[in-house]
């Protein structure tokens, strides 16, 4: 994929200089953290705050009573302004990509720096998340269960392959190695988070987010939300995949976009047909 230099270029350097927030806490436990249908802050890593929000495995069956729940990981750099200050510009969320990057992580590492990309006449909070499946996200999508010896076995086995140009025996030995990892992977059943670990599930956790943390706001202002609010927009910035992400939401919620603004862009021609007609060698 191409990349416009200039903006990839700050993005790498928030990337390389890390803030001041500790990731290791011993004030903070994820697993000791519950999972809930609202929005419920702990703080956590000193200056941050964090949250685990549980929303339904499969959204075509939305009820939390009956359907398996998942627990997206959140995590918070509050703004430098309180929020019923009239230059506080509410909440971006953002994405690292991946598939796969964890959002937490991220924000750990460089959540000051993007408040500082984005200041100006507004100040933002800026809100990580892991997507369902990622990282501190629960359940896991892990293919291996834990097992880190058989990952970096498998992964030092790959290391030997040869380029799938090579030759037609290098293909056949990366396909068979493709098809081992998916059928270790269908062990788990249709029935699994593996069913439902596809961008438009995760687009749909977004608009949970979103919704969620406006009913925060409503909470913390002792105000009840009246019945013809205005639903809450989306303010976003992705990478890489995180763009795929931003237009898979932006086509599926075009009435809730606030502003996006994404890079390293994804052709999203090529990753929905699994076909990459961008790469110019003829296997």
């Amino acid at each position: 994929m191409k990349f416009y230099t200039p903006l990839v270029g700050a993005f790498v350097a928030l990337g390389q200089t890390a803030s001041d927030a500790s990731l290791n806490s011993t004030q903070f436990s994820w697993v000791l953290t519950p999972p809930s249908k609202t929005l419920k802050y702990y703080d956590c890593y000193g200056g941050f705050q964090c949250a685990r929000l549980q929303v339904p495995l499969d959204w075509s069956n939305p009820n939390l009573k009956t359907n398996t729940t998942v627990a997206v990981a959140i995590i918070k750099f509050p703004g430098t302004v309180s929020e019923d200050d009239a230059t506080f510009g509410g909440s971006v969320l953002i994405s690292p990509g991946g598939p796969g990057d964890s959002g937490t992580d991220l924000l750990l590492r460089s959540g000051s720096r993007f408040q500082s990309l984005l200041a100006g006449e507004r100040n933002y909070e800026i809100i990580g998340f892991d997507p369902r499946g990622v990282n501190l996200s629960t359940p896991h999508g892990d293919c291996y269960k834990g097992d880190e010896i058989s990952r970096k076995l498998d992964q030092e086995r790959n290391t030997g392959l040869s380029p799938i140009t090579e030759d037609f025996n290098a293909l056949n030995y990366h396909y068979a190695s493709a098809l081992g990892k998916s059928e270790l992977c269908e062990v788990d059943g249709v029935d699994s988070i593996w069913g439902y670990l596809s961008t438009a599930s995760v687009a749909r956790d977004v608009i949970e987010i979103i919704d969620r943390i406006d009913d925060l706001r409503w909470q913390d202002r002792n105000s009840t939300k009246p019945a013809n609010a205005p639903k809450p927009r989306l303010q976003y910035i992705g990478i890489s995949h995180g763009s795929f992400l931003g237009n898979t939401w932006a086509s599926m919620f075009s009435e809730r976009v606030g502003r996006i603004m994404v890079d390293g862009i994804v052709n999203a021609e090529d990753y929905t047909n699994v076909v990459s007609y961008s790469v110019p060698t003829d296997v």
